[in-house]
């Protein structure tokens, strides 16, 4: 008997910690605590430094938005 591991615990084990890892990136991101490099905006002007933002915003979102889309072409 202990000499017989479990075959799911390995598999069940990962998933948690890849859910735990995509929880704590979603929840940084929606409390603006994500990681940043934030070297190039801090030397910009208050409205382009807002512009660059706003660019990475929608880069961000087309990203996902393309991700989310070629996810359900490839449902069976």
């Amino acid at each position: 008997m202990l000499n017989q591991s479990l075959s799911w615990s390995d598999e069940i084990a990962l998933i948690f910690f890849i859910w735990a890892t995509l929880l704590a990136i979603a929840s940084g991101y929606l409390h603006n605590k994500h990681v940043n490099l934030d070297l190039i905006t801090r030397k910009l002007s208050p409205d382009w430094a807002a512009g660059a933002s706003m660019l990475a915003e929608g880069l961000t979102l087309g990203y996902l938005f393309s991700l989310t889309v070629s996810s359900f072409q490839h449902l069976p």
